[in-house]
């Protein structure tokens, strides 16, 4: 067999040579195949990149390809998702629970009321990134406060009976060695957490042993006070369902796509693929969260993102098209903007008969042109652009467009 780097021109060369030439009076079977041997032929190229990349990160050598060097080269920026509204709601959280705890702290001049407000910042930006992070928030609450009398037998009772750092370990050792093991227990990760967490700071080692009662009263109520606020911030304005979130999600990339529908200027497909993906994978994580009647099993985001890398290869098309081919594609695009438009105003159907003929019109000017090669990836796009959108929809006749 020859070398995985000389398979993939020759398997690619292989897709070109099976694509049946279009014309205006191909018919469905020869757009289908012209369209999975586009992906086909993308998808050996990605395959490829991927090999080659991972065999430098395993050892670089001296023949790397001009193809992964240009990789290496010209990085380009991964867009990831973002929620400006969930990071804000976030913030205003935040705010409130350290503006109670800094108002609890003028109003009564508590010496410690400092700490309680840090650890309200702390644990609103902990879980900030959670759905709910209201739960989480809640365990730290528990098990730090369980923590305390622990603490306080240490502080109290074994320290000062030993000396020296030999006896300090031994000592600790116990107590440690048993959070370490329940760390390692998926269940009992963030009980051990917290745990650890508050004996760790309750002691607060120095290099002098010091015993305070009163200031240890005070500032580890000061910091159960601290989480409680952000407990009550996260449950008053920062908790939502699982369910609710991917909804969230899924209409940002709605948004997105109809957005890109109507953009009529060259788009990197990467950028966008970027964010894409990662609101896959943020989804497919809540599905399993969110309940029946969340009814998440409605939609496919794989199915949205390859509208996306749909709409760019047609918005390219349009641009480089002649007019009235370009009109024709145009039309389609601004179908599929509507399309999107309507989901995100609480349209159930969406894709409607009008965007089904104006796909169609816009595939058979494409075969009337005459190009094979040169506009393959528009066939591709528009292909896939109907099996997505109209996936139960009769098989595309030229006669008919």
């Amino acid at each position: 067999a020859p070398p995985a780097a000389e398979q993939a021109p020759r398997l690619q060369a292989r897709c070109r040579a099976l694509a049946p030439a279009i014309g205006a009076d191909s018919d469905w079977k020869a757009l289908l195949t012209v369209s999975i041997l586009v992906r086909l032929e993308e998808l050996i190229q990605a395959l490829q990149d991927s090999r080659d990349l991972a065999s430098l990160v395993d050892g670089p050598q001296p023949s790397a390809t001009a193809r992964t060097e240009g990789l290496l080269q010209e990085p380009r920026r991964r867009r990831l998702h973002l929620d400006h509204g969930m990071a804000a709601l976030s913030g205003v959280s935040l705010m409130v629970a350290v503006l109670f705890c800094c108002a609890v702290w003028i109003a009564t001049g508590w010496p410690e009321g400092a700490v309680a407000a840090m650890m309200a910042a702390v644990f609103s930006s902990f879980f900030a990134a959670q759905d709910d992070p209201a739960p989480a928030i809640g365990v730290f609450l528990i098990w730090t406060a369980l923590s305390i009398p622990a603490a306080a037998l240490y502080l109290f009772v074994v320290l000062p009976a030993i000396d020296g750092f030999a006896m300090l370990a031994l000592a600790l050792a116990p107590a440690l060695l048993l959070i370490g093991y329940f760390q390692a227990v998926p269940r009992w990760g963030l009980p051990a957490l917290a745990v650890l967490l508050g004996f760790a700071g309750a002691l607060s080692l120095q290099s002098t042993f010091s015993a305070d009662l009163p200031a240890f009263l005070n500032s580890n109520l000061a910091e159960c006070v601290g989480i409680a606020a952000a407990l009550a911030a996260a449950r008053l304005l920062r908790s939502v369902g699982a369910g609710w979130a991917a909804r969230r999600i899924l209409r940002l990339g709605w948004r997105d796509i109809a957005l890109l529908a109507r953009r009529r200027a060259p788009v990197d497909p990467d950028s966008w693929s970027g964010a894409m993906l990662d609101r896959v994978g943020l989804v497919t994580a809540r599905v399993a969260l969110a309940g029946p009647e969340d009814n998440l099993d409605a939609h496919d985001v794989l199915a949205d993102m390859r509208v996306g890398l749909n709409l760019i290869d047609l918005n390219a098309l349009a641009l480089r098209a002649d007019r009235p081919l370009a009109q024709v594609v145009d039309r389609t695009l601004e179908g599929v903007a509507g399309v999107f438009e309507k989901r995100l105003a609480g349209a159930a159907g969406a894709a409607d008969a009008d965007l089904l003929r104006s796909i169609d019109r816009a595939i058979a000017g494409l075969t009337a042109a005459g190009d094979s090669d040169p506009r393959q990836g528009g066939f591709a796009a528009l292909v896939g652009l109907r099996r997505n959108l109209f996936p139960g929809a009769p098989p595309y006749r030229a006669s008919a467009a």
